[in-house]
């Protein structure tokens, strides 16, 4: 089993919060991401809804025209955006 690094980049509210984390493949990557969100700066009810739209695959990540292992979501929070791109480390 090949395990991959992808880098996650989250844009919500007034901060920017970058990790890495590996997994076989860019789906349980984000669920993996999702699960690891740090309550210090997503509280608990935030990290759920966060969690809750990662596994519905109508939110799946897209992947950027003309752009080598890259992809980009989004997620309406609590009124608020979350953009998240994430991109495939070697």
């Amino acid at each position: 089993l090949v395990m991959k690094k992808f880098t996650f980049i989250a844009e919500y509210k007034k901060g920017t919060y970058i990790s890495q984390y590996e997994s076989s493949n860019l789906m349980e990557a984000l669920v993996i991401w999702a699960d690891n969100l740090d309550i210090q700066f997503f509280t608990e009810k935030v990290k759920a809804k966060i969690q809750e739209k990662v596994r519905d695959n109508f939110y799946s990540p897209v992947s950027i025209e003309k752009v080598d292992n890259v992809w980009c979501s989004s997620y309406v929070i609590f009124r608020s955006l979350l953009l998240l791109n994430i991109v495939e480390t070697v």
